[in-house]
């Protein structure tokens, strides 16, 4: 299998490893996105101030989402270099 892209009239054929590179990316985007999501869910706050704007503050109380997200991103990414997740 190739990959062949053409920029300002040159020809570049990707190799083997960088086409399964990128499909293993684009086979991981979603768990990636997932916990990048997690982690802004267990350790963003999102504080409401009086005049309606919004300031973020980081929250380290929140332990047990934050390992859950830990553990989710660890394992994304791990899928997404094509390895076992430990």
């Amino acid at each position: 299998m190739c990959q062949v892209s053409s920029m300002e009239n040159a020809i570049r054929i990707a190799s083997s490893a960088e086409i399964e590179a990128n499909a293993r990316l684009i086979a991981a985007a979603p768990d990636l996105l997932a916990a990048l999501e997690a982690f802004d869910s267990a350790l963003i706050r999102r504080v409401v101030r009086k005049d309606g704007s919004v300031t973020l503050e980081m929250d380290f109380k929140n332990t047990e989402s934050s390992e859950q997200a830990s553990i989710a991103a660890r394992s994304a990414i791990a899928k997404a270099k094509g390895e076992s997740h430990v």
